[in-house]
């Protein structure tokens, strides 16, 4: 059974806020040994997801392990913006074990953790990590890897690793996914989401039609949807 909601809120604070919920709510009722995986995008939406990791509970920060789900291979790192976010921050102070940070660049499809939780920023174009328009259903193939190297990203630098459809289907299928559609340039694809575009053209629809539990967050007035 899939389940989708939409949160939509004004401020910067009320969106951490709840991304901080969502966190804190993943810890819950688990086992207190276990760790709990969430995977991390790059770009703008990761300053957001970084300020509310970091107002974790110091107990529930030493359960916590990040995968980046995509990284640039040249030019300014994914990771570099994480750290500036204030992940560094927190490895600085000792609250996060830098080991806890999976970077697909060093990991394969056989290495990789299951992920409990997805946090996800839609771009522009609606793609989600590097995979764009144009990019389904062939990385949803079976026969595709779960972490792919493509040379031809229609948005700079050209090469980029990134986690493919499969591997979301294979690594995270009963994750709970929260994608964001911060920022006004980012509203046009919300409106392509909500109005059921296809995969081929919208990527993150992909994770609309296919997962079972997922939540929208978005800054968009609720009015302006009617």
């Amino acid at each position: 059974m899939h389940t989708q909601h939409i949160i939509h809120l004004r401020t910067r604070g009320q969106i951490i806020s709840e991304l901080h919920h969502i966190l804190h709510t993943s810890f819950s009722g688990s086992d207190p040994d276990q760790l709990i995986t969430a995977g991390l995008p790059g770009g703008r939406s990761a300053n957001l997801i970084i300020e509310a990791v970091s107002a974790l509970a110091e107990h529930e920060l030493k359960r916590l392990q990040l995968v980046l789900l995509d990284e640039r291979l040249s030019g300014e790192k994914n990771r570099d913006t994480l750290m500036e976010a204030g992940l560094g921050a927190l490895i600085a102070q000792g609250r996060f074990a830098p080991e806890r940070l999976i970077e697909l660049e060093a990991s394969t499809s056989d290495t990789l953790p299951h992920m409990d939780l997805v946090f996800l920023g839609a771009g522009e174009d609606g793609h989600i990590a590097s995979l764009f328009p144009g990019s389904f259903p062939a990385l949803a193939a079976h026969h595709t890897e779960a972490v792919v190297r493509i040379t031809d990203s229609p948005k700079p630098p050209d090469e980029r690793i990134t986690m493919t459809y499969r591997g979301f289907t294979t690594l995270a299928a009963e994750a709970r996914y929260v994608l964001l559609f911060i920022g006004e340039t980012k509203q046009d694809a919300l409106v392509r989401y909500i109005a059921q575009e296809s995969p081929e053209t919208l990527p993150c629809a992909f994770f609309r039609d296919t997962m079972r539990s997922v939540t929208v967050i978005t800054d968009r007035e609720e009015e302006e949807k009617r």
